[in-house]
């Protein structure tokens, strides 16, 4: 290892079910000693309940008469994670489960009813606490290769959570946030301490209040408690603030969680490049301390999307040669990068069969690449976003107003963590001209982008198909920043009438929606659902406009 080292765990990350196919898993080991990466991560909310049953609660005989089904699902689950384990070790690389608890499945209810009172679950039950311990035991017995484990309970997508429950009962209403997540730590780093394992908590939560619990309970815990933190709050959006309980952690190592595929950018249809973004996020972990740094590859709602096979690999390149070497030349990313299978998402396959470049060929135009890849964020961050908030429903278009201001204020929002930005919401005149202007400018950048491409007609040099496949993914960037320039004028103007009333408004919500109907029906023309990959209809759903069109109208009466 260089003495310039960044990071001592630098890591990959899947979030999908492309965990359970060998594979590809294969290729993410094979990509993770390739750049000198040590430590791989299965992320899937329900991975423990997956591939065991704790016996001292579900006693394998009884399973097998009850839910034999589930008894073979588990016991094959369990054979591979144990196959990726060991594998990983033989290659000296660290394997981490990561899971989000409390979590069951329907059969413990079926076997234990007297959880369920008063239709909720009590995340107080001393159940609980001997059942969390008997999975981590088992975990640990059953699987003795992994490295440790990786939790959340600090969000709503736990199946049980104090954030998320019901329940009603006396203990519910007494015992304070905080109080519960350091029990649930001491629970499972007793069961992890034991069997000399990791124990690694994550910051996931909703809320600044949520945060803070979470944090300030990991600070009450061990010290070799690891905690691992989104490098922005809440989830990975490149425009939000710099998470603000990095550094901020006590005396636990701290690890940096980064997304290079995109779930809030494009999915990698779409290629966002975010290398500076990247070496400034590390830049700054790094100063305040941060000993990990672990690249997500992909999400849990896509099922076929993934860096790996995306444009958007380029960015995780970026994260292995950058955490490695923070100094690292971007030129010599870019390289790294093209000398290798690519593909886009407007390929005949996902999966990439061609160098970016003919073995001859390493000598390529990178800095007209460069220069337009650089600029493809700008893009992404003015066409999709409302002025830095989340108007997009993970880079989807909305389907009503509601949800559109839903996410900008309340369920990702960015007024949470920047306070003073909560006013560039307000139906004002101004602020309306702005987000419109906004718009134009990403609509006007990304055709620019799109010619200056097809203008250079490859004296770049790129593989011949690669070039196609890049034009091709332009002309279709250009669709879909279209979509949401006349989405989000629509939804504005509208917004702005129903706060003001007025016939001039009216009118101009009007001959707003009017523009949005005619783009969808050439959208719609377009036929895309049989000609692309699913993941792909998804950015570009026709029938999600429709649903818009149909509730904007009646809001403009």
């Amino acid at each position: 290892m260089q003495s310039n080292a960044a990071f001592k765990v630098r890591g990959i990350e899947t979030h999908t079910r492309h965990m359970w196919e060998w594979d590809y898993v294969k290729r993410m080991i094979d990509f993770a000693g390739e750049n000198d990466l040590n430590t791989l991560v299965f992320h899937q909310n329900d991975l423990l309940d997956q591939i065991l049953c704790p016996e001292s609660y579900l006693p394998k005989k009884m399973m097998k008469n009850k839910f034999p089904v589930y008894q073979f699902v588990n016991e094959n689950n369990c054979n591979y994670i144990r196959k990726v384990a060991q594998t990983a070790a033989e290659k000296g690389i660290n394997f981490y489960l990561e899971i989000k608890e409390l979590w069951y499945r329907t059969y413990l209810l079926t076997t234990y009813p007297n959880l369920l009172e008063d239709g909720a679950i009590c995340p107080n039950n001393d159940f609980w606490a001997g059942y969390l311990k008997a999975k981590l035991t088992a975990l640990y017995e059953k699987i003795p290769e992994i490295s440790g484990l990786i939790v959340s309970f600090a969000t709503k997508e736990s199946r049980l959570s104090v954030v998320n429950s019901r329940c009603q009962c006396e203990k519910c209403r007494q015992i304070p946030a905080d109080d519960w997540f350091k029990k649930i730590i001491k629970n499972m780093y007793d069961s992890t301490k034991a069997a000399g394992k990791q124990l690694v908590i994550r910051d996931f939560a909703w809320s600044p209040r949520d945060l803070d619990n979470v944090v300030n309970a990991v600070e009450t815990s061990p010290e070799d408690v690891i905690i691992s933190l989104k490098n922005t709050p809440h989830d990975y959006y490149p425009n939000f603030p710099d998470n603000p309980r990095i550094g901020n952690v006590g005396n636990h190592t701290q690890w940096i969680e980064y997304d290079v595929w995109g779930q809030f950018y494009g999915w990698g249809v779409f290629p966002c490049v975010l290398l500076e973004d990247i070496k400034k996020r590390m830049q700054y972990a790094l100063g305040k301390g941060a000993a990990g740094f672990i690249a997500r590859t992909d999400w849990e709602g896509i099922s076929e999307g993934t860096a790996l096979d995306s444009l958007n690999k380029l960015n995780l390149y970026a994260a292995a040669r950058l955490s490695k070497d923070i100094d690292t030349d971007f030129e010599d990313i870019y390289g790294e990068w093209l000398s290798h299978p690519v593909s886009t998402s407007f390929g005949a396959s996902d999966v990439p069969s061609y160098r970016g470049v003919g073995e001859d060929e390493h000598e390529v135009g990178i800095d007209k690449l460069r220069s337009i890849l650089q600029e493809t964020w700008p893009v992404i961050e003015h066409g999709i976003f409302v002025r830095g908030f989340v108007f997009h429903f993970c880079c989807v278009f909305p389907e009503d107003l509601y949800t559109a201001w839903w996410m900008m204020e309340e369920n990702q929002s960015l007024g949470d963590w920047a306070p003073e930005k909560e006013s560039e919401l307000k139906m004002t005149p101004e602020n309306v001209r702005k987000i419109i202007e906004e718009k134009e400018w990403a609509l006007k950048k990304v055709k620019e982008l799109y010619h200056r491409l097809r203008e250079d007609n490859n004296e770049m040099r790129l593989n011949p198909e690669f070039y196609k496949e890049l034009l091709k993914t332009f002309r279709m960037f250009v669709v879909y920043i279209e979509g949401f320039y006349y989405t989000a004028k629509a939804c504005v103007l509208t917004k702005y009438f129903t706060e003001n009333s007025g016939e001039e408004h009216k009118k101009a919500a009007q001959n707003a929606v009017k523009d949005l109907v005619d783009y969808t029906v050439r959208l719609k023309e377009m036929n895309l659902r049989t000609k692309v990959h699913h993941y792909v209809f998804m950015l570009l759903d026709h029938t999600r406009l429709e649903s818009l069109i149909n509730d904007l109208n009646a809001k403009i009466v």
